[in-house]
């Protein structure tokens, strides 16, 4: 082999991203945390680290952590922000933006008092430093954000505040309602000191998945003011501002997709609802099942790499958990057409 042949197989080589069975588990056993791939790197924010149920600032997590996908030998942290769960986290031209999520007010083994936050933030990985942005009209937490072209958009969620509201029901209790956020907002990241616009939901769902992809942002799943689980997907088309239905997600089980998680992937929505089983949406708009996790889990998180998904952390509906694994994604089949 000419030396040329050899620099160009080690080049190849140095590019080809880590097995996936070599991906570390994350430092946490965590779930109701954010994360997002930006620059090659995996970053994870904040989250819940104790069983269903028992919340304490003590047990809710303030830390970004960053996994370089290219080399995933360890998990480095980073500087950190306020401790929360349920945030919104995503990213844009290699930043990383925190917007709302659920702060308990409590110490451990005291009642609990929950809590949605108003602020939003900026990383830079460069600096290693947050910026504020302007803060929401409205604390917001249990909601999905994204950004499309250049803009930032919140999804969902509610406004919890238990000092001011009755206790947290449980999930079977029909008859119990919150108040949610029926308005989404979306803020001009070239502007941002233009604050936060608000325009019509036609849902008010919480512990939703929020995807950006060709123009459209998808809301999938969640639960509504009335705890009903929904399998639910809301498009919002960002060019003629408007919203439309296509089909449910076709998860199985009583959860349907309450804390479902999803990504934009190749051009494709995928999601994963609690059961393992992975879901893509294709060009008609309908979902096929494309491969299935090792697991159960929800409240956890679904990033994008490499033609993959990396699904990490969640739970299996008691304890966090602080597994990773990769799955390949198979591209969709094409349509057979006439020869020329």
């Amino acid at each position: 082999m000419s030396f040329l042949l050899r620099l160009c197989a080690l080049a190849a080589a140095a590019a080809t991203p880590i097995p996936a069975a070599e991906l570390p588990s994350l430092p946490d056993a965590v779930t109701s945390f954010g994360g997002v791939i930006s620059q090659g790197r995996l970053y994870t924010y904040g989250g819940h680290l104790a069983g269903a149920h028992s919340w304490s600032l003590e047990t809710t997590s303030g830390k970004l952590r960053a996994l370089d996908l290219q080399q995933p030998t360890t998990w480095v942290d980073l500087p950190g922000g306020p401790p929360v769960q349920s945030p919104g986290l995503t990213e844009a031209a290699g930043k990383i933006y925190l917007v709302g999520g659920m702060q308990p007010q409590n110490e451990k083994g005291k009642p609990a008092v929950l809590k949605s936050l108003d602020h939003a933030l900026v990383f830079d990985p460069a600096t290693k430093s947050w910026t504020d942005l302007p803060k929401l009209p409205e604390a917001r937490s249990s909601h999905d954000i994204a950004v499309l072209d250049g803009k930032l958009y919140a999804v969902g969620g509610w406004p919890l505040d238990t000092s001011k509201d009755a206790p947290e029901k449980e999930a079977d209790d029909r008859h119990h309602v919150r108040t949610f956020h029926n308005t989404s907002l979306v803020l001009d990241l070239a502007n941002p000191s233009s604050g936060w616009q608000s325009f019509p939901q036609p849902f008010e769902r919480r512990a939703l998945a929020v995807v950006a992809n060709s123009g459209k942002l998808y809301a999938i799943g969640g639960m509504d003011a009335k705890n009903e689980l929904s399998n639910a997907v809301d498009v919002y088309d960002v060019a003629s501002k408007s919203w439309s239905k296509i089909q449910d997600l076709p998860a199985e089980g009583k959860v349907k997709s309450f804390a479902v998680a999803a990504c934009a992937l190749d051009g494709r929505v995928i999601a994963s609802p609690r059961g393992g089983k992975i879901f893509a949406l294709s060009s008609d708009n309908t979902w096929s099942e494309v491969a299935k996790l090792s697991g159960s889990r929800f409240f956890h998180q679904l990033e994008p790499w490499n033609h993959s998904v990396i699904a990490l952390g969640g739970t299996t509906g008691d304890k966090p958990l602080n597994t990773v694994e990769i799955v390949t994604i198979p591209a969709p089949a094409k349509t057979a057409g006439k020869a020329d």
